[in-house]
């Protein structure tokens, strides 16, 4: 630490009101004109004085992002309040250590010598200091100091701005004014005043500027407050949608892969409190064979622009697991490079989708692998769907057979019934029909079958299409034709048998007749073939 040598004696000076002026002397030794820093000093001192307290949060952002040296001073004191990075780095000290000291521990300057300046300053109506301040290295620097007096809340502070002038104070050329004396500085001042009047015509040009730069400055913070509110109010809806959203959110620390933050919906889907998530990371909620993928993944995801991870399993609370949806974006969160993640849990939609294909797969193969043909046919009689069987029933390639309509390979004998069923059932007359008929083969020759036909019809009630059943009854019919012809050969014969067995009863009774003629019983009894009741034989 500097050892106090001097005091705040300067301070009252800051804060006069002439102090707010601008003046951009030089020293009158070696500089003609303003330096550009006190047109850019002034500037900034003329914005704040022009915009009121109220004004003063954007004053953080100020202090800590200039170049220049800045300094925070109780005008009591001496204390220094705060000190910006730029001071820091000019003083060799860091800002915690400066903010211990006081500012006569830096300011070599004697009191006497404080009020000295100080009095010049008023003389010459500027409002900049020139001091000799210690940095930490023990080097002694030259400087202008620039104070303006403010109320940080409800505290009345010194802002001062410091400008390192040693190269043009060189003391071993015995420029230092007050090491020459005051008296001389004062009559050096008054014999430049020709100089000093030239340079007034740059100071007015350079208030001009200065004033141009005001508006524009003041024009650009209007700007930023603008977009900063729309920013906070842009942040404010998308913490909206990040909260509200009903599927389950969170940001994660791409490094630690640590929860940053997460949504209601996360909470009430995954079943950990809020805490209990923000003590986990991303690793917890997967099953452990599923974690080289989701390190592979991390390797492999993109640096910019939306994230389509694809499905991953989850792990709930209660040991359950869960399929989801991962979409992610890398973003900035608390200064910490992270993932935004949205899960959309498609759970019971996986398990809809695998029910419906394991039962397409068994109507597939029922479809396939059943005895009798089966088809979907339009309501325009249009093959859509036929199965192998179909196709050996009526001796045409899938392809073949899918490019034709019922109506071309039925019999024509056996169109009209077929169709009277179709407008039925189309009418809505009728829910299904069976009718035997007969398809001509690719070859022409005709095949029997047995059809019955079923309509499916859709949520609004329009036909979409027809089921038949196609069962090849040839053979049953080559069975009946066969068996019809031997009962009507049995028939025929037994008709024969019949004959003759009428033809030897009338011989027998002839022979019985005969034989009562000639004195004899009658040889054969036929009382069997006669009706009862009815004449007996003779």
């Amino acid at each position: 630490m500097m050892p106090p040598n001097s005091d705040i004696s300067a301070a009252p000076a800051m804060t006069d009101p002439r102090a707010r002026r601008a003046a951009f002397w030089g020293d009158g030794m070696n500089r003609q004109h303003p330096s550009l820093l006190h047109i850019v000093v002034a500037l900034w001192l003329a914005l704040i004085s022009t915009h009121s307290i109220a004004q003063a949060p954007d004053f953080p952002q100020v202090f800590d992002r200039q170049g220049v040296v800045m300094l925070l001073i109780d005008p009591v004191s001496g204390q220094i309040v705060d000190a910006n990075p730029a001071a820091a780095d000019f003083y060799g000290l860091g800002r915690d250590v400066l903010k211990t000291l006081k500012i006569q521990q830096i300011n070599t300057f004697s009191a006497e010598q404080v009020a000295a300046e100080s009095a010049l300053a008023e003389k010459e109506n500027r409002n900049y200091f020139i001091f000799r301040h210690r940095l930490a290295s023990g080097e002694v620097r030259t400087v202008e100091v620039y104070s303006h007096a403010f109320d940080f809340d409800g505290r009345r502070l010194l802002l001062s701005m410091i400008h390192d002038i040693t190269p043009e104070r060189d003391l071993e050329k015995g420029l230092w004014h007050y090491q020459q004396g005051l008296e001389a500085l004062v009559a050096a001042r008054t014999a430049e005043a020709d100089a000093r009047s030239r340079t007034v015509l740059v100071l007015v040009a350079g208030l001009s500027i200065a004033s141009a730069l005001t508006l524009a400055l003041a024009l650009a913070i209007y700007r930023l407050r603008r977009a900063q509110a729309e920013q906070v109010k842009s942040e404010a809806h998308y913490r909206r949608l990040f909260h509200s959203n009903p599927h389950p959110m969170w940001v994660y620390d791409l490094e630690t892969l640590r929860f940053l933050a997460v949504n209601d919906a996360a909470i009430s889907h995954y079943g950990y409190s809020r805490d209990e998530f923000l003590a986990m990371t991303i690793k917890e909620i997967r099953p452990s064979e599923d974690l080289p993928r989701l390190y592979k993944n991390l390797e492999e995801r993109p640096e910019e622009g939306l994230d389509q991870a694809g499905v991953w399993r989850h792990l709930k609370k209660d040991g359950s697991l869960i399929d989801v949806e991962i979409t992610s974006h890398i973003l900035e969160f608390d200064g910490r490079k992270a993932e935004l993640v949205l899960a959309h849990d498609i759970t019971i939609r996986l398990q809809g989708e695998n029910a419906l294909r394991q039962s397409e797969e068994r109507f597939r193969a029922t479809f396939e692998q059943a005895a009798v043909g089966i088809a979907h046919v339009s309501p325009e009689g249009r093959w859509l769907r036929v199965n192998q069987k179909l196709c050996d029933i009526v001796g045409y390639a899938r392809e073949d057979l899918l490019s034709q309509t019922f109506q071309e390979i039925t019999h024509p004998d056996d169109l009209g019934a077929d169709l009277e069923y179709v407008r039925q059932m189309l009418a809505g007359e009728i829910k299904t029909y069976s009718i035997e008929k007969r398809y001509l083969r690719r070859n022409g020759s005709p095949v029997w079958i047995n059809l019955t036909v079923a309509l499916i019809r859709g949520d609004t009630g329009q036909p979409n299409y027809f089921i038949s059943v196609v069962e090849d009854i040839s053979e049953r019919k080559r069975i009946n034709a066969e068996l019809q012809q031997k009962l009507a050969e049995l028939e025929q014969w037994y008709e024969a048998m019949l004959n003759r067995e009428a033809r030897v009863i009338e011989l027998k009774r002839e022979a019985n007749a005969l034989a009562r003629e000639l004195g004899r019983s009658a040889p054969y009894d036929l009382a069997f073939a006669d009706p009862p009741g009815g004449n007996t034989t003779p």
